[in-house]
């Protein structure tokens, strides 16, 4: 397991990484800044972590592949339990709202998109379903390209 990611692929892996940010109030979607991927309180607070997989737990993921997810933080002797996550936001059993999609594209473009940029994103993804190559048709190509064209490209 990396404590030490390098990137925004990484960090979604990194299970050191993740408490190490959240103990320190990082925002998700800043854990792969630069400034947050070099930080020595971070690396060195991840480097303490030490990750165990349940046997309770990973006997359901091998039932029927089915992700759930708990976390016991244990520090200075006490546990902390987390809430058991029977099924991953976004998923059938658990959806998430359209609007709750766009906040999480807005915050995670929000670490290298200036606000007037996301807003025009947000903005024409809204719009793309009116451009005339997706009307009926599904996503393809030209509805990529439409949508860019939305955005002033």
């Amino acid at each position: 397991m990396d404590t030490r990611p390098q990137n925004a692929t990484d960090v979604q892996f990194s299970l050191q990484f993740a408490p190490a940010c959240l103990a320190y109030r990082i925002p998700r979607h800043r854990w792969s800044a630069g400034d947050t991927l070099t930080n020595p309180a971070l690396l060195a607070l991840a480097d303490k972590v030490h990750v165990e997989v349940s046997p309770e737990l990973d006997q359901l993921m091998a039932q029927a592949r089915r992700p759930v997810l708990q976390v016991e933080v244990i520090t200075r002797g006490e546990i902390v339990v987390g809430e058991r996550i029977a099924f991953p936001l976004g998923c059938a059993e658990h959806p998430l709202e359209e609007s709750g999609i766009m906040a999480k594209l807005s915050e995670n473009l929000s670490s290298r998109f200036a606000p007037a940029d996301i807003t025009q994103v947000t903005a024409a993804l809204y719009q793309i379903e009116q451009c005339r190559a997706v009307i009926g048709q599904g996503i393809d190509t030209a509805s990529i390209e439409c949508g860019y064209a939305l955005m002033g490209n």
